[in-house]
């Protein structure tokens, strides 16, 4: 079962599986580049959208990291950049990998409202960025390894990857 919304619906936050991630960081079979959740003294609170391209499901992770380059994508609030969805450290992704982000139980009332801004933006301009990640999908498949000077994984490379996942019990 596909994870992507249909076209006019609100695009939604998600969570990714560590283990499926470190999976696909793999060297020689995935993309070291593929964004560390875990980290040794912290988890990174890791949240993307998902859309569908092709005949995968990609998640495209939101960033704190508000430097503007040619495939992220800026989320603004009163004409400053909050943070960017990274289309060049976007992968594929199933249904056993993903959880839902439930913003209404976050606890901590200023990071909810910050996020609640950031979804709000994503939706308003959810087909633009499901278009980005589209062209920066077609641009590193017909063989552009960087746009500008940012490297785009290998998408490629993931997809099949991906494919060889089995989560362990």
């Amino acid at each position: 079962m596909a994870l992507m919304n249909v076209a006019k619906e609100n695009l939604k936050f998600y969570y990714v599986d560590t283990e499926y991630a470190d999976f696909l960081r793999d060297k020689k079979f995935g993309d070291a580049c593929v964004p560390f959740i875990d980290y040794p003294k912290r988890k990174k609170f890791f949240i993307g959208v998902i859309f569908r391209i092709d005949e995968f499901d990609y998640f495209a992770p939101i960033s704190s990291n508000t430097e503007i380059n040619p495939a992220s994508f800026a989320i603004i609030d009163k004409e400053k950049v909050i943070a960017t969805i990274r289309t060049n450290f976007m992968f594929p992704v199933f249904n056993e990998v993903c959880y839902p982000l439930e913003i209404s139980k976050i606890k901590d009332t200023r990071y909810r409202r910050l996020i609640e801004k950031e979804y709000r933006y994503v939706n308003k301009f959810r087909e633009q960025i499901k278009g980005l990640a589209r062209e920066i999908y077609l641009k590193r498949i017909s063989g552009q390894i960087y746009i500008g000077k940012i490297y785009v994984m290998n998408f490629k490379k993931l997809e099949k990857r991906s494919k060889n996942y089995n989560k362990k019990n």
